[in-house]
C-alpha cells in the first residue's frame, strides 16, 4: 500500500468506516461461526465447496481488516476550510474546464463514495480525467490519456462544493 496521504470527504471517511465496523463485527464472526459449523461436520457430510468459499472468504476479510486500518490512518479528512484555501482540484471540487475544440465542459470531482452519475457530469478522481484534473489549478492546461485518445484540458475556474 503506498504511503501517502489519502484525501476524504466526510461521507466518504464515515463509508469506510462503516465498512470496517462491518466486517469486524458481522462478517468475519459470521464467517468464524460457518467455518465451525462446517469443521464441526464429518468430512462425508460437509460440502467441500461451501467450506472452500468460506474459507476463501474468511481470508478476504482477514485481510481487508488491517489494509482497510491503515488506509485510515494515513487518511485526512477534507474540511470545507481546507478545499476553501487550496485554490486547486481536490475531491469534490467544481471545474470548468476548455476542451481541445474550445468546448466549456463542468466536471464535479468525486471521491468512490460521493460518485453518482444522476447528479450530473461528475467524474471520479481516479478516473483519466480526474487524475489530470486532481492538483491543477486555473490556467493550467492537463493532458488527459484516456483509453482512446488523449486530449488537453484548460482549467479555467475552480469552486469547492458547499457540501463538504
Amino acid at each position: 500500500m503506498n504511503k501517502e496521504s489519502v484525501f476524504l470527504t466526510p461521507n466518504e471517511r464515515i463509508a469506510y468506516e462503516d465498512r470496517l465496523r462491518r466486517l469486524m463485527s458481522v462478517e468475519l464472526p459470521a464467517l468464524q461461526a460457518r467455518m465451525r459449523r462446517l469443521e464441526a461436520l464429518e468430512k462425508s457430510h460437509r460440502d467441500e465447496d461451501e467450506y472452500d468459499n468460506t474459507i476463501d472468504d474468511y481470508s478476504g476479510v482477514q485481510g481487508a481488516i488491517p489494509y482497510l486500518q491503515k488506509f485510515l490512518e494515513r487518511a485526512r479528512q477534507i474540511t470545507a476550510e481546507d478545499a476553501r484555501a487550496a485554490g486547486y482540484v481536490r475531491l469534490d471540487s467544481r471545474v470548468l474546464a476548455r476542451t481541445n475544440d474550445g468546448v466549456n465542459r463542468c466536471y464535479a470531482i468525486a471521491g468512490p463514495f460521493e460518485y453518482d452519475p444522476s447528479e450530473g457530469q461528475f467524474v471520479m478522481h481516479d478516473s483519466p480525467i480526474g487524475q489530470a484534473l486532481m492538483n491543477g489549478v486555473p490556467g493550467q492546461i492537463v493532458v488527459v490519456k484516456a483509453p482512446a485518445n488523449t486530449f488537453t484540458l484548460e482549467i479555467l475556474r475552480v469552486e469547492q462544493s458547499p457540501k463538504i
